[in-house]
């Protein structure tokens, strides 16, 4: 044999062996211990089908819909400044299981330049952070991707910007990628999705009333406010139609806490329920919870609104504060049809587009009580 064919066979092997230490090593980085930084499809990122690209990036359609974002903020859309929130990815394919993700927050109107905000952290051995240029990730772990029942759910924590000069849009951008489970990056399929809030120019720490004989007295405070310009009081009787009854100043830009107060002498003599709406220099807006005012003053029960319901229930406490809650409906049949469970929040809204219109009861368990009401869908 000439040396030449010695030299060249050896090459070959060489090259055999470099490709298979390659191919081991593309797995692991791009499946079992997460993909590098820069995979979101955020502005200027990649996402996972410039390597699994057996299938175009599906940015809709059932599969895609089963991708779910939720937050233990009271209400999703909205973020206070500084404020750690815990954050639950969700993701359901009966054609797999096993799962991986990346998911990267940008500001509103983000370029490909643009920074990430607020901060990213892994709160279990499921999720690790990876950065990158400017921007920071959550994604998968090792011990994160298996999905026996084709389902699979990612906890992380997210920290708002705790400067008090940003104010407008997060959005979450997230990356799933549904695997055959063969080990290879061949077969698998990438979805996109995107979730948006608002970093709130106001962060108002409490809302409450008080009805006397003659009057309802309303007090709230907000702990920093940045170009807040005014407060409408609304007021309503039924949770549907509202009234402004008044408009109160706003203090502007404060870093301390600003408390203010409005005696309602208008009242009607039966409940009444109210809500802010903080309007910024600009424009913008934003509502608070609904407060009731009960004629009997058990003002600390339990409020659900609106009634008939339609699409969505919200169950909320009087005051302002953190609680926890069980929530169950069940149909007249006994069946239950709806299941949620959450902790400190001082309302929840529950989706109830799903159910056929009809007559449900709702239990509810806080504080250690335990209540029914009957109530109505009619989506």
């Amino acid at each position: 044999m000439k040396a030449s064919n010695f030299v060249s066979t050896g090459s070959i092997l060489s090259v055999i062996f470099l490709s298979i230490l390659s191919v081991i090593s593309f797995q692991v980085i791009s499946y079992d211990t997460g993909p590098p930084a820069g995979y979101s499809n955020a502005p200027g990122d990649l996402n996972c089908t410039s390597c699994h690209n057996d299938y175009p990036l599906q940015t809709s359609g059932p599969t895609w819909g089963n991708i779910t974002l939720t937050s233990s903020a009271s209400n999703f859309s909205s973020f206070v400044h500084g404020t750690t929130y815990t954050f639950t990815l969700s993701f359901s394919d009966t054609a797999s299981t096993e799962f991986g993700f990346q998911l990267c927050v940008l500001p509103s109107g983000a370029s490909s330049s643009s920074s990430s905000i607020g901060t990213l952290t892994a709160t279990n051995s499921d999720v690790q952070i990876v950065t990158g240029s400017s921007r920071s990730y959550v994604e998968h772990t090792y011990s994160g991707t298996s999905a026996p029942s084709s389902s699979r759910s990612w906890t992380f924590a997210w920290t708002a910007p705790s400067s008090l000069s940003y104010t407008g849009g997060a959005v979450f951008y997230v990356v799933v990628n549904s695997t055959n489970s063969d080990g290879r990056s061949t077969g698998d399929s990438i979805y996109a999705k995107t979730f948006s809030g608002t970093v709130l120019p106001v962060h108002l720490i409490s809302f409450n009333c008080e009805r006397s004989a003659n009057n309802v007295q309303l007090n709230w405070s907000t702990a920093s406010e940045v170009n807040s310009d005014h407060f409408n009081i609304e007021r309503s009787v039924d949770a549907k139609k509202w009234d402004i009854i008044n408009t109160i100043k706003a203090s502007g830009n404060s870093n301390s806490k600003m408390n203010y107060e409005y005696d309602d002498l208008t009242a009607v003599n039966s409940d009444c329920y109210y809500r802010l709406k903080q309007v910024d220099i600009d424009g913008k807006s934003q509502y608070s919870d609904i407060i009731i005012a009960r004629n009997d003053q058990k003002n600390n029960q339990v409020i659900v609104y609106p009634l008939p319901v339609e699409n969505k229930l919200t169950i909320s406490k009087n005051l302002l504060q953190s609680t926890g809650w069980d929530i169950t409906v069940y149909d007249l049949k006994g069946t239950r049809v709806i299941s949620r469970n959450e902790d400190d929040l001082n309302s929840v809204d529950i989706d109830v587009s799903s159910l056929k219109n009809g007559i449900y009861i709702l239990q509810i368990i806080t504080e250690g009580k335990t209540e029914y009401r009957k109530i109505s869908i009619e989506n």
